[in-house]
């Protein structure tokens, strides 16, 4: 993975759930059957659990469902019956179609394919099982020694996305994910800034490659401004924060 771009990693599969030695990998189909879950109504506070988030370099796993492009997505669409302010002749509708399919088969071929990772691991720390409902993004050091993001996290949500559903992880047991292992021109420090339920954990830090362009998040505003009404543009300030975990 030699990425000239932020990637947006909103999918997150897990490698292996609830184990506490050496596990392998299992099957895709195998993977969701064994999460254990529990549905917690929206307005419940979850305290801030005692998790340790450990980036396992001693190997590489190849895994896929990662955009591993950054794919715009497309403009002149029709959102909320209009295209460009006006109501959209049948041309337009054909068009806008066609744009959209080709955008979903974009992202589609891409998730098939394999990248190489680094598994990722959640650990209970507590005698107690713990809530996971959890996003994650990498961050580097830049040139400043700064951390800052190279991945966003970005699903848009509508009814039945599953947020109030919670993946129970037994006590001191691991969940095991993947995160992309990048290449590129630019050595520096790396680690994963993960929030589960709003509270912020980071992980180790590694040794790793990337390019100085992943820092870039100048394409946010258009990558915005694509799902149209559906986001208040008011609140743009909000959903960048959320992008990258902030908030």
């Amino acid at each position: 993975m030699n990425s000239q771009d932020m990637l947006n990693i909103y999918t997150f599969i897990p490698l292996a759930c609830n184990f506490n030695k050496d596990e392998k990998v299992k099957e895709l189909l195998i993977r969701c059957s064994e999460l254990k879950s529990k549905k917690i109504p929206f307005d419940t506070i979850i305290k801030k659990y005692d998790l340790k988030i450990i980036i396992d370099t001693s190997y590489v796993v190849s895994n896929n469902f990662f955009e591993y492009e950054f794919v715009p997505r497309p403009k002149d669409v029709i959102q909320d019956g209009l295209i460009n302010g006006k109501v959209p002749t049948e041309l337009d509708e054909i068009n806008s179609s066609k744009k959209i399919n080709n955008y979903s088969s974009d992202v589609s071929k891409l998730m098939d394919k394999y990248v190489n990772c680094y598994p990722l691991l959640i650990f209970n720390n507590s005698n107690n099982e713990t809530f996971l409902n959890s996003e994650f993004i990498q961050e580097a050091k830049d040139l400043d020694g700064k951390w800052k993001p190279i991945e966003f996290s970005f699903m848009y949500e509508m009814c039945g996305t599953g947020k109030d559903i919670q993946n129970i992880l037994e006590a001191k047991k691991y969940f095991a994910f993947s995160i992309i292992k990048y290449q590129g021109n630019f050595k520096t420090k790396i680690r994963v800034k993960l929030r589960n339920n709003n509270h912020i954990y980071y992980s180790n830090e590694i040794d790793g490659f990337i390019n100085r362009s992943q820092f870039d998040q100048s394409f946010s505003d258009s990558f915005l401004e694509s799902y149209g009404s559906n986001l208040n543009v008011e609140n743009y300030d909000y959903y960048k924060k959320r992008m990258f975990l902030e908030n």
